[in-house]
């Protein structure tokens, strides 16, 4: 796993500013997010397109699968419904025990790495830096996005210290 990510669970900020953040936010409805499954549904789309182009998929199956998926694609434009809202105590609750299970976890990877599953739909590391980030949708709940820091330094060992 990323030492990076392991920064940014290790160093959540549960300070009052931010927890006051996730009370206000936690207590109010937000509207729904279509923009995953979107996502999801373009690349499965693309994906097809790709198999039918290579010859692995044939017309009339790309054809149906672009009908599907194209359909599903313009009921995301209907959806105007709104999340349930979490109670603000509950959110505050849930990162308390986040920090509290990764500190416990310290020497159990596998357990580190079914927590970042958990929390995180996609994430993109690219060496030492997290280039993009997608928490799941009920780390957005409980107010992840708010509590993990927005950069992470790394520790270098001697000798590697950029010049200056």
């Amino acid at each position: 796993m990323a030492r990076t990510v392991e920064g940014q669970l290790a160093g959540l900020r549960l300070t009052e500013p931010v927890l006051d953040a996730v009370r206000s936010l936690a207590g109010a409805a937000a509207p729904s997010s279509t923009c995953l499954r979107r996502r999801e549904l373009e690349r499965e789309l693309a994906e097809r397109a790709a198999a039918h182009a290579a010859r692995r998929l044939s017309t009339e199956a790309y054809l149906a699968e672009h009908t599907r998926l194209s359909a599903e694609l313009d009921a995301l434009d209907a959806t105007t419904g709104a999340a349930d809202s979490i109670d603000p105590e509950d959110a505050v609750a849930e990162l308390r025990n986040l920090a509290a299970a990764w500190q416990d976890a310290a020497h159990q990877p596998e357990t580190r790495r079914g927590l970042v599953r958990a929390l995180f739909r996609r994430l993109t590391v690219l060496g030492d830096r997290i280039v993009d980030e997608e928490p799941s949708p009920s780390a957005y709940r409980f107010g992840l996005d708010l509590a993990i820091p927005d950069y992470v330094v790394l520790a270098r060992p001697a000798g590697f210290e950029p010049a200056t």
